[in-house]
């Protein structure tokens, strides 16, 4: 479909998560774009200063080493330490890759298994990259923690997957986890 949307829902440990794959290009859904990434930004520098004063004031970001070569996945981590009760984190997954759609198939099946932990009470569609959602609750292992996963892709070949801890309600979990994905992604466009 040109210029238009593709729609899919799908059931995933009793929740309905509605998938919509933009297509705003004039080119065809599964044709690749004309300029790949090749490259990630620095680490640290993935989720904007702005945005982490937004959900994570006072964050300190650790950026694992990168192997020698060519770096085509990072793994960063945000942390805010108040106290038991007030610390936050952001975990961090991007990765360059050949086949995006498959890596970010791969990575949806991670919300299986987040819910099998969580009692889900959001989950939706993102607006972001070529496909994105977003899938938080309250954990049944800590009842008092909340946390969201937000994955996305763009046909470019980048994939990232962000997932949002904290001491909050469900709904900030999601806000917080919206907002890494999309700055992280929106680098990329």
């Amino acid at each position: 479909m040109v210029g238009g949307a593709i729609a899919a829902a799908l059931l995933i440990g009793g929740v309905v998560t509605l998938l919509i794959t933009n297509n705003s290009s004039s080119t065809d859904v599964g044709a690749a774009p004309a300029k790949m990434i090749t490259e990630l930004p620095d680490q640290c520098s993935l989720i904007s200063p702005a945005t982490l004063a937004e959900i994570a004031p006072g964050a300190t970001c650790n950026a694992p080493p990168s192997a020698y070569g060519k770096v085509t996945s990072v793994s960063p981590t945000w942390t805010v330490t108040s106290g038991v009760k007030d610390s936050t984190s952001i975990k961090v997954t991007l990765a360059t890759t050949a086949d995006p759609q498959k890596m970010y198939a791969e990575a949806k099946d991670s919300v299986s298994s987040f819910s099998s932990a969580h009692d889900i009470q959001n989950s939706e569609t993102l607006a972001v990259g070529d496909a994105a959602e977003v899938v938080g609750g309250r954990s049944r292992i800590i009842p008092a923690a909340s946390e969201a996963r937000a994955i996305g892709y763009l046909r470019s070949g980048a994939v990232a997957t962000v997932t949002f801890t904290s001491y909050v309600d469900s709904s900030t979990a999601v806000a917080g986890a919206k907002a890494s994905l999309s700055d992280i992604l929106l680098q990329f466009q």
